[in-house]
């Protein structure tokens, strides 16, 4: 039991980094802070964000 605790905080760790990686630090935040308070309006509002922020830098790219 103790050990698939453990594994899962590692994992999700594991999961929470790729996603850092992924979103940037800043957005990171947002995406941490309202997670666990699953508000899903403010989530959405986030996830809505950082898609937008990525759609910009993707424009920009090409």
């Amino acid at each position: 039991m103790l050990h698939d605790i453990i594994w899962l905080r590692t994992t999700k760790l594991k999961q929470d980094q790729n996603t850092e990686k992924k979103l940037g630090k800043k957005n990171f935040k947002c995406l941490k802070r309202l997670h666990p308070l699953r508000e899903m309006k403010a989530w959405k509002l986030c996830m809505k964000t950082i898609k937008t922020k990525q759609n910009q830098t993707w424009n920009e790219i090409k």
